[in-house]
């Protein structure tokens, strides 16, 4: 079940530390939140497969396929609400909203991404509230400077800056959500110890998890081992092998629904508009028992009789 929207004040977390071989340990003994069943996914040996969605249906298909978590990146948000690029043009606000409607379609746990976490720390701390009001199991904050990701390597705030960004978002939970840091230095073209050296000061201001984008694999053990903490890591096609021996606890596959659903979309307007037709339509397309279990038509059925609807 999915966070209440009004969960019970149980006090700032603190001491959200690292167990043997960098689990982490919930913040409190209670075993219905998403904040604690994202916990005690990542606290398993082998890393955690998260897909990411970009709308209810998405999250559905990703939660009918056995996926445990999943992800609503900025990325996601900004094309399939707005068509436009990560750029950080969607506000935090617009963050909120989609990962609150995401997570309140779905059981599986949520991470969601909160870009710079909305500006200064006062930001941060009330985007805090709202991704946990909204029942999110994961929140992400970045150290880049908005406008992202245009016009070449892009910039980072101050380490100092970041730092209290974290330790905002983790005196604003009232609960057991996953504070999760990036690190974006290698990213921006700085070396692999600056970033270290960033997510060990993230680490020290609270920070549940790290996320040092742009990292080469290979380097990502001794990252985790300066810093303490488990690792996320965006992936495409390797191995849970790989990423297990490279300690990597949470995998990423950001884009990777929404790029399906638009390869298959762009191939079969394609072919109907050359032919007028699409071949072997029905093999392609998603069957109706499918479809209507995303709709979750049978629930909504037996809510009618109830109220004498049919």
């Amino acid at each position: 079940m999915n966070e209440p929207k009004n969960p019970e004040r149980r006090g700032f977390v603190k001491a959200l530390g690292v167990a043997a071989g960098g689990a982490l340990v919930p913040s409190s003994t209670r075993d219905d939140t998403a904040g604690v069943r994202m916990r005690s996914l990542v606290s398993r040996a082998a890393p955690v497969m998260c897909p990411g969605g970009y709308d209810v249906l998405s999250a559905r298909l990703i939660e009918l396929h056995g996926f445990e978590a999943m992800v609503v990146g900025g990325s996601a948000c900004s094309a399939s609400m707005y068509g436009i690029p990560d750029y950080g043009l969607v506000s935090i606000t617009e963050l909120i909203e989609l990962a609150a409607r995401i997570a309140g379609a779905v059981e599986i746990p949520v991470l969601a991404d909160a870009d710079d976490g909305g500006g200064s720390p006062l930001n941060v701390y009330r985007a805090m509230q709202g991704f946990e009001r909204a029942g999110i199991a994961a929140v992400m904050i970045e150290d880049h400077v908005q406008v992202k990701h245009v016009g070449g390597e892009g910039e980072l705030v101050p380490t100092h800056v970041m730092a209290d960004k974290v330790k905002a978002a983790v005196d604003a939970r009232q609960g057991d959500t996953i504070v999760l840091a990036r690190a974006d230095s290698v990213s921006v073209g700085e070396s692999v110890e600056a970033a270290i050296e960033r997510g060990v000061a993230y680490a020290e201001a609270g920070a549940d998890m790290l996320f040092f984008a742009g990292m080469a694999l290979e380097d990502c053990p001794r990252a985790a081992d300066a810093a303490q903490k488990p690792l996320m890591t965006t992936v495409r096609d390797t191995p849970l092998d790989v990423l297990e021996r490279q300690k990597i606890t949470l995998a990423v596959y950001a884009a990777h629904a929404l790029q399906l659903a638009l390869g298959a979309a762009d191939r079969g307007l394609a072919e109907l508009k050359r032919n007028a037709r699409i071949d072997s339509f029905r093999d392609r397309a998603i069957d109706g028992e499918t479809y209507s279990k995303l709709l979750r038509s049978d629930e909504e059925r037996t809510r009618a009789r109830e109220y004498h609807l049919t």
